[in-house]
């Protein structure tokens, strides 16, 4: 099984939070965990505002950011490309999600087109996870 993660959910990997542990089981039963590349963006700005924010302390920070960084590269980031903008476009025209996770479902969408494996879509998005369902995804 592919899991495909959006931001909500690749970050619970890094910071402890609810559904963390969940999300490590997913990860753990996946043969390839995949994202868009705008998640590296997303992530790494989640994490310098949880550290602003007080959820983190400085060493849980640097700690967190290390570890995404050295797992970033095993992650299959999908390239946005004007295919999933457009697809992202049309997402958005059909369910009330926001911009970014409208390239998640698109880009996951092409991660399911191109493989011949399952896709399973993970979010802590509400609306997201609705769409995502709507669009044919195990969630």
């Amino acid at each position: 099984m592919i899991l495909y993660t959006d931001t909500s959910s690749l970050i619970k990997l890094y910071l402890v939070e609810e559904g963390s542990a969940e999300m490590g089981n997913l990860v753990a039963a996946a043969t390839q965990v995949t994202t868009s590349n705008v998640a590296y963006a997303e992530t790494r700005v989640g994490l310098a505002r949880a550290f602003r924010d007080g959820r983190v302390n400085e060493g849980g920070f640097q700690n967190a950011r290390q570890k995404f960084e050295s797992e970033w590269p095993g992650i299959g980031a999908v390239e946005l490309s004007d295919e999933i903008l457009h697809e992202a476009g049309d997402l958005g025209d059909v369910y009330p999600i926001r911009g970014f996770d409208a390239i998640h479902l698109a880009s996951a969408k092409q991660v399911r087109e191109q493989g011949s494996q399952e896709v399973q879509f993970s979010t802590a998005d509400r609306r997201l996870r609705d769409a995502a369902v709507a669009e044919g995804f195990s969630v």
